[in-house]
């Protein structure tokens, strides 16, 4: 295997953009947010259901 040059993009990789990556606890939040709301509807459907009958 050679070793990578200064100009190889892939063997010399510095560390992500910090633009690109976006901010951890904001992703987080907006995972959370969803997955909430997710349950949410969930229930309220559980509870029509069940209302229904």
């Amino acid at each position: 295997m050679s070793q990578p040059s200064e100009d190889d993009p892939i063997g010399g990789a510095p560390d992500a953009d910090p633009e690109l990556v976006g901010s951890d606890s904001g992703a987080r939040r907006n995972s959370v947010t969803w997955v909430i709301a997710a349950l949410l509807v969930v229930v309220l459907i559980v509870v029509l259901i069940l209302a229904l009958i």
